[in-house]
């Protein structure tokens, strides 16, 4: 399975670029916080994009995983989980200090 989507790999790029046209000129406009999760062994989207995504994206926190490559909820879902639930609980503690101040 993963040999057929990395031969399709240009396929995808294109896709990719030609969605994002549209979609790259808003990242700045996000305003909640995000976390964008990338596996260092992605061999079908360079792990630069998430860099190139949190410079765009403002409050971004970046979490490269080294021992997965373009699926981390499935190569490693626990410590992924773990990752969503840390930085959620992170966002609604600092929402909670911003309430009170």
């Amino acid at each position: 399975m993963a040999s057929e989507h990395i031969a399709r790999r240009q396929v995808y790029a294109r896709q990719f670029d030609t969605a994002s046209e549209d979609f790259e000129i808003n990242l700045e406009d996000i305003s909640a916080p995000a976390l964008v999760i990338h596996g260092l062994r992605d061999r079908l989207v360079h792990p630069s994009t998430a860099q190139a995504l949190a410079r765009r994206i403002p409050d971004t926190r970046i979490l490269l995983m080294s021992a997965v490559g373009h699926a981390p909820q499935w190569e490693q879902p626990r410590q992924t989980q773990t990752a969503i639930a840390t930085f959620l609980a992170e966002v609604e503690a600092a929402r909670e200090v911003t309430a009170v101040a």
